[in-house]
């Protein structure tokens, strides 16, 4: 790699793990969360498809082309799957949430950045602030 190249990827790598959350308490998403903890498990290098595995649940990326996840979501039944870019909808989407099945666990797990564990979050702060958290994501994380 030339060294040019080098020093804009450290860059990158030193501005993205600034986004991280779970050791920042004055990030941002802690305003809209009532309760986190750490699973004790980083998700990077396979650990949350296989902790996904682990849980029965079924991640294989065999649709990764599709939906851009690990999840084989049409081997899941009921399972809800849809795009938060619904810009002006945001009411709409929070109705979605409290009135789908997800709304029945009192707790869900997330990944939301490279360098940050897998958490668990109450599902009532997610419905509530669904937007937050994804934007904490990057748009990128799994619920």
């Amino acid at each position: 790699m030339p060294f040019g190249t080098m020093r804009i990827a450290e860059a990158l790598a030193a501005s993205w793990k600034k986004m991280t959350f779970y050791d920042n308490k004055k990030h941002f998403l802690y305003d809209h969360l009532t309760f986190l903890e750490s699973i004790g498990l980083q998700g990077k290098d396979g650990r949350f498809t296989d902790h996904l595995k682990s849980i029965g649940i079924k991640a294989s990326g065999k649709n990764w082309d599709i939906d851009h996840s690990e999840i084989d979501w049409t081997d899941i039944d009921n399972h809800h799957q849809f795009f938060f870019d619904y810009e002006g909808n945001e009411n709409e989407i929070k109705e979605w949430l409290m009135k789908s099945s997800i709304s029945g666990y009192d707790t869900l797990l997330t990944w939301l950045s490279w360098d940050d564990p897998i958490i668990r979050i109450k599902t009532d702060d997610f419905i509530e602030n669904w937007e937050e958290i994804n934007i904490a994501g990057g748009w990128e994380g799994i619920i």
